[in-house]
């Protein structure tokens, strides 16, 4: 999440994700984000694990169209839940740069603690748990 994407920055995103998705040795799962009175996607939502453990690292790309309209609200929250009550996901992590206020106010709200990264300061961790999400959904 590192803001907002020009059209070609968004598909070259894309295109790495699809690349990545060839490799078998890594799980990974992407979603199209649709509204449901627009013909086009709004963007995607991809998940992936390639370490072995319960811990699975999130990203997006939306378009600015959604900003502002509680669109990726409403997609996050239903993955997210898909994620841990569908798919037992214990950990999901997110990478974002420190200086996009936005994408980090936006993970606070959906319950993601964030935290820098003690390599580099630009990037921060945003994780979110199982057991807290179950919590807030009650």
């Amino acid at each position: 999440m590192g803001g907002s994407l020009s059209n070609k920055e968004a598909f070259a995103v894309f295109a790495r994700c699809i690349k990545y998705s060839q490799d078998y040795s890594k799980c990974y799962f992407m979603w199209t984000v649709f509204e449901l009175d627009n013909n086009g996607p709004l963007g995607f939502v991809a998940i992936n694990n390639d370490k072995g453990t319960n811990s699975w690292e999130m990203g997006t790309v939306l378009s600015p169209v959604v900003q502002g309209k509680g669109i990726a609200t409403e997609a996050l929250e239903c993955l997210i839940n898909s994620f841990f009550e569908d798919l037992g996901i214990e950990i999901i992590y997110s990478r974002l740069n420190s200086e996009n206020v936005s994408s980090n106010r936006f993970l606070e709200k959906l319950g993601f603690k964030i935290n820098k990264m003690e390599s580099d300061s630009s990037i921060l961790v945003a994780r979110l748990e199982q057991r807290s999400w179950s919590s807030k959904q009650l």
